[in-house]
């Protein structure tokens, strides 16, 4: 803020005094902030609480349920929520990976609140929960919030996001809810499925990790940062931290205003992962979560004739994503696959594709939607550092006020 402040000040004192300099420079300084998203959610994938709202807020043991663009602030997710319009779109919830946060697919929020009531689960430093007690706390989750649409009326159309261990969760509640509640989801997607688990690089090096004692534990965590990072991470910070670009799903004032106060708000989502909750979350989330959802079990999913998007990051190093969508591609039937251009493990959900785009695509009852379903051209025809970005000036657009 100090940085900002100053900067700001000495626009004055250089009689840059019209609203198009102030507010580009403006823009320019909060931008500064973004590495550390990218930093702490791409590389260091930590864990950390959402603040909490009584009225959207819902807490179960150590874990939680939020609107992620009500809690941001978010104007049109916001007066939705006011009038329960909301809950006349389907509902789409989001299970993370195993830092257990919403930070990672943030990006991604704006524009699936165009289409869905956009919700996600989250899980404390604190939590110790196992597999199944997640699995059966979505599951309770999700049918407490249809028997609210059914009484209201309104939309019982759930789709569920998993992103790597959130994939592995997704599968296995969606199972569940068919097998014992007769409910079918409307429709899934597997971003670098962590159903791979067992033959990843992350099972080779993480648990010797969790295992070390402090202060070589801090040291090994960063001998895995490079596996969860791609080349052109860095390069596309530097064209955001120049207003040269933004993604190109970042596209209205009022989203760069998002983006910008969802940066000014790390502070309260990631926390550091200790040793034990590492350890807990590799051996009692991941593992146990792949011993239960085996390949036999994942062909369940096909007698459901659930529609499945796998979404893979192309240069994924922390899991074989390319060859596990290959392989769910051809265990599930009802299933297509997308790669994702360049995309390492932490930012295929990130500026390198457009989710909303990609579901609007591929789900049937999407289909009649009139938004986009394929990204912008302009970001497909992007060449490294460019893919998924757009070339813009937008003097008023990153202000945390509106």
């Amino acid at each position: 803020f100090q940085i900002a402040h100053f900067k700001l000040v000495g626009c004055r004192l250089c009689k840059m005094s019209t609203p198009s300099s102030i507010y580009s420079f403006h823009r320019r300084c909060l931008l500064r902030i973004i590495p550390f998203i990218v930093i702490f959610v791409g590389c260091f994938r930590v864990a950390g609480a959402l603040p909490s709202s009584a009225a959207v807020y819902e807490k179960q043991s150590n874990f939680q349920f939020s609107h992620p663009l009500v809690l941001e602030g978010y104007p049109p997710a916001v007066n939705e929520f006011k009038s329960n319009d909301h809950l006349k779109k389907p509902m789409l919830l989001y299970l993370p990976g195993f830092d257990g946060t919403l930070v990672c697919p943030f990006l991604q929020f704006p524009e699936l609140g165009t289409e869905f009531d956009v919700r996600g689960l989250s899980m404390e430093m604190s939590d110790r929960s196992t597999f199944e007690e997640l699995r059966d706390g979505v599951v309770n989750y999700i049918l407490s919030a249809l028997n609210i649409r059914e009484a209201s009326g309104y939309s019982k159309d759930v789709y569920l996001m998993g992103e790597s261990f959130g994939s592995v969760l997704a599968c296995a509640v969606s199972l569940e809810l068919s097998e014992k509640h007769d409910y079918i989801v409307r429709g899934l997607v597997l971003i670098n499925p962590a159903t791979s688990y067992m033959r990843s690089q992350l099972y080779l090096e993480a648990p010797l990790v969790a295992n070390q004692k402090m202060p070589f534990y801090l040291f090994g965590l960063l001998t895995l940062l490079p596996m969860f990072a791609d080349e052109y991470q860095f390069d596309q910070l530097l064209l955001m931290l120049s207003s040269e670009a933004l993604p190109s799903i970042i596209d209205t004032p009022q989203r760069e205003s998002y983006m910008g106060r969802v940066a000014f708000s790390l502070a309260n989502k990631l926390k550091f992962m200790p040793r034990d909750a590492l350890f807990h979350r590799l051996t009692k989330w991941l593992e146990d979560g792949n011993k239960l959802m085996t390949r036999e079990r994942l062909s369940d999913l096909s007698k459901y004739n659930i529609e499945t998007l796998i979404v893979a990051g192309e240069r994924d190093k922390t899991l074989p994503s390319v060859e596990e969508a290959s392989d769910l591609r051809r265990i599930i039937r009802n299933s297509e696959i997308h790669i994702v251009n360049g995309a390492g493990h932490s930012s295929t959900s990130g500026s390198r594709v457009d989710l909303t785009a990609l579901m609007r695509g591929y789900f049937t009852t999407l289909q009649e939607s009139d938004g986009r379903k394929e990204m912008k051209v302009v970001a497909c025809n992007g060449k490294g550092k460019y893919y998924g970005m757009e070339v813009r000036d937008i003097p008023e657009g990153l202000s945390p006020l509106l």
